[in-house]
C-alpha cells in the first residue's frame, strides 16, 4: 500500500493540469503496488484494465473507487478539473464532520476550490 497520483505526474507533463495543482493532497490516494503499475497515461486509458484486473462489475468498481471520495466518471473522461473541483470539496466535507469546523485553503479567493 502506498499513496500515489490518482491523475499521474506523465500525464501532467503533457499540459493537462489546466493551472490546478498537481501534486495537492486532492489527487493522492491510498493505493496497492499492483493497481499503480497499470496506472499509466490518462485515467481514461488506465481505467478499464483496473477494472478488468479487479474481477469485479464495472459498477461495483464504480463503489470502490467512490470510497476515496472520487467520481469514477471523471476519471472516465479524464476531467482533472472537475475531478479536483469535486474531491477538494468532499475531502473538505469530511474534515467538517470529523472535526466539527470548516477549512479553508490558503492563499486563495473565496470559492476558490483548488
Amino acid at each position: 500500500m502506498d499513496v500515489r497520483q490518482v491523475f499521474p505526474k506523465a500525464w501532467f507533463r503533457r499540459g493537462n493540469s489546466q493551472g490546478l495543482p498537481t501534486s495537492s493532497i486532492v489527487n493522492k490516494t491510498p493505493l496497492s503496488y499492483r493497481a499503480t503499475m497499470d496506472m499509466m497515461g490518462a485515467p481514461s486509458s488506465y481505467l478499464p484494465t483496473l477494472v478488468a484486473a479487479s474481477d469485479k462489475r464495472p459498477e461495483w468498481f464504480d463503489d470502490v473507487v467512490a470510497t476515496h471520495l472520487i467520481d469514477p466518471e471523471t476519471l472516465r473522461e479524464s476531467d482533472y478539473k472537475r475531478f479536483y473541483t469535486d474531491r477538494s470539496r468532499q475531502l473538505q466535507d469530511l474534515v467538517h464532520s470529523a472535526m466539527g469546523k470548516r477549512t479553508m485553503l490558503r492563499d486563495l479567493p473565496e470559492g476558490d476550490t483548488r
